[in-house]
């Protein structure tokens, strides 16, 4: 990578860096092992400065170092916060029928998080998704606002 880049694609580079240490490539050796390891520690190094580099907001930050040690963990999504439904000016009703409108039904940290996504994340590949966490006692639990790079 010649110039850090912070996109989905750069995660998926991690996760691709992931598979590559579980399962060995016919006719990998130690020197085979060495390169896959030194490949993704570059990339690593490379998005770590990438997210310094781009994201200013401290919150973001830690966020972004969160997602990154994730998708180095071979995960596909990172959950960005979990919150009550009742935050919701409709208590969660639209992100549990899964209408297109849910993004306005957020309020307070979880709509910031989506503005963000929203501005500047969602064209460098990044998705974003809201589900119900939780039916304590059958009833509507907290939900989970999940941001995914696969």
């Amino acid at each position: 990578m010649s110039e850090p880049k912070l996109s989905a694609g750069a995660f998926r580079h991690l996760l691709d860096a992931f598979a590559a240490a579980r399962v060995p490539l016919p006719g990998s050796g130690p020197a085979g092992e060495a390169a896959s390891t030194g490949t993704a520690e570059r990339l690593r190094r490379d998005l770590q400065a990438a997210i310094h580099h781009e994201v200013g907001d401290l919150r973001w930050r830690e966020l972004m170092q969160r997602m990154r040690e994730a998708a180095e963990d071979g995960q596909k999504q990172y959950r960005l916060l979990r919150f009550p439904c009742t935050d919701c000016t409709d208590d969660g009703r639209a992100i549990r029928q899964d209408e297109a409108q849910w993004p306005g039904t957020l309020t307070g940290e979880a709509a910031d998080l989506y503005r963000h996504w929203d501005q500047e994340l969602k064209s460098r590949g990044f998705r974003i998704s809201a589900r119900e966490l939780e039916y304590p006692g059958g009833l509507p639990g907290d939900i989970g606002l999940f941001i995914a790079w696969d």
